[in-house]
């Protein structure tokens, strides 16, 4: 079987029996809001299940631009922020939402790579804030990879000097779930090669086997070339504003991307800066008030507990009478009007 397709067919076996009939939903702007390009006739009338069988391939990967890329030349064709295209299994039911990002940098010699691979989830296991550090960098790392991109697009890395570095979180609830996302986000044990068609990249990335399986193989992911800031917002809305990150995320991540949608009509005249600002802040006070409620916290000089209580719910209450607030309450109160299809 061809490697390009490999993947898809795989994840193509997973979808679910036929359960209770599902309401009608508007499958093309459901896959229009993903950019996905539809495999199979789509109508209005059909049910979600329906939608998401027929183009299960298509939620997977893009197969268009797998079929069509080129490989790259070098480095700086892959110096970017990369958002995958694999939405399948959430949108099946299979499994809570998330979706890998890919941050690629130059490295630090000459016709190399960093590659920080993220896995983006609004709620990570094992926390009970959002997923974002006091910094306001988001901190679901998965692995880190220095790799040698060669001519034809082959990547090598040095196994010694530079091998990849696993980060130790959680990403999945379920241990089957996670170990099943860990699987399929190991691209850097062995070599592969990078390709690219538009604005879509190819990662073709040679796997050891599982056992009971003896032959090495090649998996095929896609990514779709997003702004930097285009993932941190995006889950920053759906974490801050109690969105669902399974019909949000990856919608509003294009949206961003693009400057442009019905996101961005509803946060208008407020840009993108001061939204993540905000909603940063939001979170910064959400560590203080965990800071305050520890009865071990060192209070500032001179003052009280009571006072610097009354200081913080001042500035809290302040924050959230400001226009800013009241547009991203009016957003949230109209979800409808964002762009994305609720899938049932």
């Amino acid at each position: 079987m061809r490697p390009i397709l490999r993947s898809a067919v795989f994840a193509a076996a997973v979808v679910l029996s036929p359960g209770p009939a599902a309401a009608a939903v508007d499958c093309a702007a459901l896959l229009a809001g993903l950019r996905v390009t539809p495999i199979a006739p789509v109508t209005r009338d059909d049910d979600d299940d329906t939608c998401i069988a027929r183009n299960f391939a298509a939620l997977t990967m893009n197969i268009d631009a797998a079929l069509q890329a080129i490989p790259v030349e070098g480095p700086s064709a892959l110096i970017g922020t990369w958002l995958g295209d694999d939405v399948a299994l959430p949108l099946a039911g299979v499994m809570t939402p998330g979706q890998e990002v890919l941050r690629i940098s130059q490295g630090p010699q000459d016709g190399t790579i960093v590659v920080r691979q993220f896995w983006y989830k609004a709620r990570l296991p094992g926390r009970t804030a959002a997923p974002f550090d006091a910094q306001g960098d988001y901190v679901g790392l998965v692995s880190q990879a220095v790799l040698t991109v060669r001519a034809g697009g082959y990547f090598t890395r040095d196994t010694f000097a530079n091998p990849v570095i696993y980060a130790p979180g959680r990403f999945q609830f379920r241990r089957s779930n996670e170990l099943f996302v860990l699987a399929r986000l190991n691209h850097f044990d062995r070599t592969g090669r990078f390709l690219r068609h538009g604005d879509t990249m190819v990662l073709q990335s040679e796997r050891f086997p599982i056992p009971p399986q003896t032959d090495i193989w090649t998996n095929t992911s896609t990514y779709t070339r997003v702004t930097d800031a285009a993932p941190d917002i995006a889950l920053l809305l759906v974490a801050t504003q109690d969105l669902s990150q399974l019909r949000f995320f990856d919608c509003f991540a294009h949206q961003i991307s693009a400057g442009q949608g019905p996101l961005l009509t509803a946060l208008a005249p407020h840009s993108l800066d001061e939204v993540q600002a905000w909603m940063l802040r939001i979170l910064s006070f959400h560590r203080r008030l965990a800071q305050l409620q520890d009865p071990d916290f060192a209070l500032p000089e001179g003052m009280t507990r009571a006072e610097v209580y009354g200081q913080f719910q001042t500035e809290f209450v302040t924050l959230m009478g400001s226009p800013l607030a009241q547009r991203l309450a009016q957003m949230a109160g109209t979800p409808d009007a964002l762009g994305c299809v609720r899938p049932n």
